[in-house]
């Protein structure tokens, strides 16, 4: 469950670094700094992950993000 967890999350920061620099300035309440990080940590700093961390971000920050991007894709 840890591996897919991070390899979702992973996959999220891939998506939100392709979304371009107008859209993401536009849309102020999605951290997208936040999510690049994390991202760039799972990612390149494999051996320094951090699971409390993960599985909070999993718990608490993805569902929030979620309802975030519902409101501007409201096809979620």
């Amino acid at each position: 469950m840890q591996d897919a967890i991070i390899r979702r999350l992973s996959l999220i920061g891939e998506a939100a670094k392709r979304v371009f620099e107008p859209t993401c300035d536009r849309l102020t309440t999605i951290p997208w700094s936040v999510i690049n990080g994390m991202r760039n940590r799972l990612v390149h700093e494999y051996d320094g992950i951090d699971l409390d961390v993960v599985w909070d971000t999993a718990l608490k920050s993805l569902p929030t993000l979620i309802l975030e991007l519902k409101k501007v894709i409201p096809s979620l």
